[in-house]
């Protein structure tokens, strides 16, 4: 006898067992490895489309207002202004939508571009209240990355291709 009780068999892994055990670890190595590599122009492309849909709302916020809003742009940064009767301007306080934003660490607004405008450290968006925009060329940039953010005169805000980084005429 082999000291086996009777009536008991010994068990092993079926091969099916196995290759599903193989294929969970190939799945997880192969997130672990996208998170240890990830895109290097993510956080810069992410960025630019969270600053166009900023920069959307606060149209629309300024179409249903009826008023009209300035975008300050800095270098680590953009906050809201609008305008109080006449030329009074004041920067837009207690609305979560148009708070002042902060570039997250290693990005920066490294050109702005704003027609009828000089190139200046502190350019100014206009966003009117019948939807039009004053057109303006932002570039983000994260070390060699850039992405930019364009808007046209009719309203219309977007990133621009990432072939298509020409520089502004």
């Amino acid at each position: 006898m082999d000291g086996a009780p009777a009536g008991s068999r010994q068990r092993g892994f079926t091969l099916l067992e196995i290759l599903v055990v193989v294929a969970l670890i190939g799945i997880v190595l192969a997130f672990v490895g996208l998170n240890l590599d990830p895109d290097p122009t993510a956080k810069l492309r992410t960025e630019a489309e969270r600053m166009v849909l900023v920069l959307q709302s606060a149209q629309e916020e300024a179409i249903l207002q009826g008023v009209m809003i300035a975008v300050a742009l800095g270098r680590d940064g953009y906050a809201f202004h609008q305008f109080r009767g006449g030329n009074e301007m004041a920067a837009v306080e207690g609305d979560d939508l148009l708070r002042p934003r902060r570039l997250p660490f290693g990005i920066e607004i490294s050109r702005a571009d704003v027609e009828g405008l000089p190139e200046s450290d502190d350019p100014w968006i206009l966003l009117y209240p019948s939807g039009q925009l004053t057109p303006f060329r932002v570039t983000l940039s994260q070390g060699d990355y850039r992405r930019q953010i364009e808007g046209g005169l009719t309203g219309r805000i977007r990133t621009l291709p990432s072939d298509d980084l020409s520089e502004p005429g």
